[in-house]
């Protein structure tokens, strides 16, 4: 399989986008509100990038997730829930799934 993603330090181009350490440090704290305008505040739409890179700093090691197709999430959710209500439908196979590496 072969993953081509396009990066910039211009965010408007880029197809990934990389946080901070404190991003995770924040997120774990303060939950989605503290970490809302992170990305509004440079008018970056995380759901438009095929990568988003989060590392994490765990105490005495640091670890790295990786979120793969985020913008499909709320596609593939629905997808399942309309399969859960009519398990005869033919679903699309052929669309991105959104993936998280840990």
């Amino acid at each position: 399989m072969r993953f081509v993603v396009r990066m910039s330090r211009n965010d408007d181009l880029s197809e990934v986008h990389f946080f901070t350490t404190h991003f995770f440090t924040q997120l774990a704290t303060e939950g989605t509100q503290g970490v809302a305008r992170w990305t509004e505040k440079r008018d970056i739409n995380i759901f438009e990038k095929k990568m988003i890179f989060i590392p994490v700093h765990g105490g005495r090691h640091w670890s790295l997730s990786v979120i793969v197709n985020c913008g499909k999430i709320k596609n593939h959710l629905e997808r399942r829930r309309l399969h859960r209500e009519n398990p005869k439908i033919e679903l699309p196979t052929d669309d991105p799934m959104p993936v998280l590496f840990f």
